[in-house]
């Protein structure tokens, strides 16, 4: 929508994560609504240890009480650092391990998205094996590993990336994890008893 697209516009030259809170609260209000039954929820987290605890904002998107999707932010300026990209990595993993008890057993696949700026990456938990997507790769004791490629951030969504005018690679998942949703809704009326 073009005033989401706006409050985007206006942060984009901005390295504080916390700019963007209000944008990607917008889309995903705007994408999930509260109408229709969808809280979207911002957490606070915990980062880091000891001296150097920080605190992140993230949102979790839920159906019924029960989360459905979550999307993390990073300021702009943390892409380019491997460090950051492994933070990010770190953190997104451990999220899915933290949820894993709470989806609803009818997501087969359960969402994470991380960004940073505007920059995405999406990972992916297939709840029936349990495999988180991007799959993990092994750091070393004795060189420097990029566990967390940049290349993994490779959509931007404000970018239409050839698909169809104003749909982006960002718009369609979202609207795959609302129609995952609304077609077990329908079965439930369709076949009551089942959960």
């Amino acid at each position: 929508p073009y005033h989401i697209k706006v409050r985007f516009e206006i942060v984009e030259n901005t390295n504080l994560e916390k700019e963007y809170y209000a944008p990607y609260n917008g889309l995903l209000v705007e994408c999930f609504p509260l109408s229709e039954g969808y809280p979207v929820a911002p957490v606070a987290q915990a980062v880091g240890e000891g001296d150097s605890i920080d605190l992140t904002v993230e949102y979790i998107v839920e159906r019924n009480a029960n989360p459905i999707m979550f999307l993390e932010i990073k300021p702009p300026s943390n892409l380019r650092y491997i460090s950051g990209r492994q933070e990010a990595d770190s953190q997104m993993k451990k999220r899915f391990l933290q949820l894993a008890d709470k989806y609803p057993s009818f997501i087969d696949v359960f969402y994470g998205i991380s960004t940073f700026g505007t920059r995405v990456a999406y990972y992916t938990l297939n709840t029936e094996t349990q495999e988180i997507f991007p799959s993990e790769i092994e750091a070393s004791r004795s060189r420097i590993v990029d566990t967390a490629p940049i290349g993994w951030w490779d959509s931007d969504i404000m970018e239409v990336e050839g698909l169809p005018p104003g749909e982006t690679r960002f718009l369609r998942m979202l609207e795959e994890v609302k129609a995952r949703c609304n077609n077990f809704e329908a079965s439930k009326r369709q076949f009551p008893g089942t959960s």
